[in-house]
């Protein structure tokens, strides 16, 4: 699968030289040239694998490019943890015990993170997640040593109010949430509901929750239509396109209702629904179709290693392993105590906006994105549809004030 995977026998002969250089009396160079260890847990199998797939991507291209740190070589161990908590957790203490990794990052899910936080100091490497964005794994549950590269729920709805507020059809309309039954289904719509329904008055007219395996939407698609509802917010997951916006489309729906697909939506996906996706809005952590130099270089990078469009799991992935490398380099060490020190005074140029690690509750700042599926224009990957940022919220706007994320402190 990728460069960086190790198998048992190599960690032994690395074990067997640093036995020998201590016996020389060279234990602090055979230290020196040890390899720093990364245990990426990724959904590798079942429906979110292609999700899994593009974080290993995203995290690989960087370690690629980075390659050492003070000297010494980056390994990435893949772990696919089906995307189910108990097995994230498994296979966690695995790469920790077994394997001696220095950080574990990745984590698909809010559900796999809120049990991987449950579990930090037992596993006591820092745990930083490049993909799950429930507000309480910084918040609430906020722990010494677990991180977020990628923007919260909460940052995500401040994007939203600035979107809103420019767009007088959408604040004016009738909205429905539509959720994931799973913690960050449920996290993603309540936190539309006290920002954007009691904070900014906007009608919300019902709200429901689908079991995450659900592919026939048609139930759904009757509610939405009763509720006479003008927009959706859609906090699900892979099945947005392929499944829900389809049957959308194919039931009428989509001609008098807009769908905010609120995890963004992979480029894979739009591959499969093709004109079904048109004008379908994004609440995004990266769009790859931001303008800059330093995304002009990610995507030839990353269309030279994969021949692939990047979805936003691969960007978010790339920016956040570049988070971590740079928290590494600035710990000086691999000791779990120097290594959250150097996390929390990492930064990163990600090819989508500034990233900085907040001390105080160990969340990324930066920016966060409202996009809308159009026609794309000529690019390398030869994607014929992507989202274009209709918003892009700066980290000013998207940062929530300490007292309001419910961290009573690290």
């Amino acid at each position: 699968m990728s460069d960086f995977l190790i198998d048992r026998r190599q960690l032994l002969s690395s074990a067997a030289l640093a036995v020998a250089a201590a016996g020389t009396g060279g234990l602090r160079a055979a230290y020196a040239n040890e390899p720093i260890k990364l245990g990426f847990l990724a959904v590798m199998s079942g429906s979110f694998a292609p999700i899994g797939q593009d974080m290993v991507r995203g995290a690989e291209l960087q370690i690629k490019q980075r390659a050492a740190i003070n000297g010494r070589k980056i390994e990435m161990i893949v772990e696919d943890t089906e995307a189910k908590p108990a097995v994230a957790l498994r296979k966690a203490d695995r790469l920790v015990d077994d394997e001696k990794v220095h950080a574990l990052f990745g984590v698909f899910s809010s559900g796999e993170m809120v049990a991987l936080s449950g579990n930090a100091e037992k596993l006591r490497v820092p745990i930083l997640t490049t993909n799950a964005s429930s507000s309480r794994i910084t918040g609430e549950l906020c722990k010494r040593n677990v991180f977020r590269t990628v923007a919260n729920d909460d940052q995500t709805i401040r994007a939203a109010i600035e979107w809103l507020k420019k767009d007088e059809k959408a604040r004016k309309g009738k909205w429905y949430i539509l959720g994931h039954d799973y913690e960050w289904g449920r996290g993603a719509s309540a936190s539309f509901k006290k920002a954007i329904g009691e904070g900014m008055g906007v009608e919300i007219v019902a709200e429901d929750y689908a079991p995450l395996q659900t592919r026939d939407w048609s139930t759904y698609i009757d509610k939405i239509r009763a509720a006479k509802a003008d927009y959706v917010w859609a906090p699900i997951i892979v099945s947005v396109v392929t499944d829900f916006a389809k049957q959308a489309n194919a039931y009428g729906l989509l001609n008098s209702v807009n769908i905010v697909a609120v995890a963004g939506i992979t480029d894979s996906q739009l591959a499969v629904a093709g004109e079904a996706a048109k004008g379908l809005y994004v609440a995004s952590w990266a769009l790859w179709t931001v303008e800059g130099p330093g995304m002009d270089e990610f995507q030839k990078a990353y269309f030279n290693a994969y021949k692939s469009t990047p979805s936003v799991n691969a960007l978010t992935a790339y920016g956040g392993t570049g988070l971590l490398l740079d928290g590494i380099a600035k710990a000086k060490s691999t000791s779990p105590a120097d290594l959250i020190s150097g996390l929390e005074q990492a930064s990163y140029p990600a090819p989508y906006g500034e990233l900085k690690m907040r001390k105080e509750d160990h969340q990324s700042l930066g920016p966060a994105f409202i996009g809308r599926v159009r026609a794309a224009d000529q690019n390398v990957f030869g994607a014929k549809w992507a989202a274009y940022p209709v918003e892009i919220a700066s980290a000013d706007v998207t940062t929530i004030p300490l007292a309001q994320t419910g961290c009573k402190g690290l």
